[in-house]
């Protein structure tokens, strides 16, 4: 079986193709929220360099997020026009799982923390663990205040869990996480920060994590973890109306 992996919640596109679950290519480029411009053109470069058609693709793994809120529609978009026209199977991973298989499975028994920051005090995170050759959640993916997630969520797990280690994983060295470096001393737990290219969400470790088959693609929606800004401010405008009526829908209608 011959598949194809792509991961657009970051800046970093990430592209490779597998056979029989070994990786053929891998292409990791930054892009910098200009995936519309690149995605195509370096998908066609990566089939034509190991003379493949786009026929001979029998499933598309696709990183469903959470991040960019633009990335994942591009990557998403791309996936099911593929996967419905070209009659192939659809299956998603989780974003943050990726980054977390970046680092070695050689942590023992120790947490991987995968840190997207999302501004204004949140982030996108988890809490992954590598677990005979594939890397498991043990914490589910979200979008957290940081301290608030920390405090009632993260410490009261590595007490229960008795961790010893934390791995984080984040592109950047912020007072996020400074802050849980902090908190996590004063626990007696060692702490380390894994940054710059380990912070790329590459798709050559998709073979570790764990996938999801996309029953339906016609309906199938990225992992955005929370509302965007927009449907924030709306839903808080509609608070006195239907509580299941969609922001998608109540802006068409608006709009006729």
């Amino acid at each position: 079986m011959r598949s194809l992996a792509l991961d657009t919640s970051s800046d970093v596109l990430s592209l490779g193709l597998f056979e029989e679950g070994q990786l053929i290519i891998e292409v990791n480029s930054n892009v910098s929220k200009q995936h519309g411009a690149f995605l195509l053109p370096l998908v066609e470069n990566l089939l034509h360099s190991v003379h493949w058609k786009t026929e001979e693709i029998d499933c598309i793994w696709l990183g469903r997020g959470p991040g960019s809120y633009t990335g994942l529609r591009i990557g998403a978009t791309m996936a099911k026009v593929w996967a419905s026209t070209k009659n192939c199977q659809l299956e998603s991973f989780s974003s943050l799982a990726i980054l977390a298989a970046q680092v070695a499975d050689d942590s023992g028994e120790g947490w991987i923390v995968p840190l997207i920051d999302a501004r204004r005090g949140t982030a996108y995170t988890g809490v992954y663990q590598w677990q005979e050759g594939l890397i498991k959640n043990q914490i589910k993916d979200q979008h957290v205040d940081w301290q608030t997630w920390i405090e009632d969520t993260l410490l009261p797990e590595i007490r229960h869990h008795q961790v010893s280690q934390l791995i984080m994983v984040s592109s950047q060295e912020n007072e996020l996480t400074d802050f849980i470096k902090e908190r996590l001393s004063k626990e007696g737990v060692q702490f380390k920060l894994l940054l710059e290219q380990y912070a790329w969400p590459k798709v050559g470790k998709t073979p570790y994590i764990e996938k999801e088959v996309v029953e339906d693609v016609d309906v199938f929606e990225p992992f955005y973890a929370h509302l965007t800004l927009a449907e924030q401010e709306w839903a808080a405008k509609q608070s006195h109306k239907e509580k299941n009526e969609s922001y998608v829908e109540q802006t068409n209608e608006t709009r006729i």
